[in-house]
């Protein structure tokens, strides 16, 4: 237990505003930008919220992590995405589509310099999947997945955060597309897991739908 009587279970925040630069493509022929929606680049800061979270999990940054991913060919062009290249040709959005998921449930990453761990080779499996909008319902999947030394992301269907520890007795989660005037909060353990609900309680949108929570494993090697 912290200071504060916080118990913070990663150790380094990341944010994906801090990767304009880094494209979760195998190539730099796979630049491209949505045409429609929120028209987003293909880079982690406007497509990079669940990848950002696996970083945060293993412990390394982002724009390394994709370096590794693209030497095993792990982003895909999404279908449901059209998107233009760089050349203006029309495309489909490559990104990492939120994965390891339900159909591939295993990545593995081989020579990956961790800067506690040095040297490793490492898998991050998807355990499962939980939707609910109860509170306590919530609190109790963390807890008992958390027993087992699982990592949670969760969120609705338009953006992941990080369940990342406890602070005076509540679950908070960390957000990893936030300006810097709400990074201290953030990293404080101020966004709540009852502020999350409260905030997706008033969006119309979003009243027939469920929050995910992903469930993840990562073995070190």
């Amino acid at each position: 237990m912290q200071k504060n009587n916080m118990e913070k279970w990663y150790e380094r925040y990341e944010s994906q505003r801090w990767y304009k630069n880094t494209f979760l493509v195998n190539n730099f022929r796979q630049i491209s930008r949505a045409t429609k929606g929120d028209r987003e680049w293909n880079n982690i800061e406007d497509s990079g919220c669940h990848f950002v979270c696996l970083s945060m999990i293993i412990g390394i940054n982002p724009a390394y992590l994709s370096s590794k991913m693209k030497e095993l060919k792990f982003f895909k062009p999404d279908y449901s995405l059209k998107s233009k290249k760089l050349n203006g040709r029309s495309t489909h959005l490559v990104w990492d589509q939120n994965k390891p998921d339900i159909k591939d449930k295993e990545v593995k990453l081989k020579k990956v310099y961790h800067p506690k761990r040095g040297i490793i080779d490492l898998s991050i499996q998807f355990i499962g999947i939980k939707k609910t909008n109860n509170i306590d319902c919530a609190k109790s999947l963390i807890e008992d997945n958390k027993k087992y030394g699982y990592h949670i992301i969760c969120g609705y269907d338009d953006h992941s955060r990080l369940v990342a520890g406890k602070s005076k007795g509540k679950y908070f989660l960390w957000d990893p597309d936030l300006s810097d005037t709400d990074l201290q909060k953030n990293i404080r353990g101020q966004y709540t897991l009852e502020r999350f609900y409260k905030e997706y309680s008033n969006k119309k949108e979003f009243a027939n739908k469920e929050a995910e929570y992903l469930i993840y494993s990562v073995i070190f090697k």
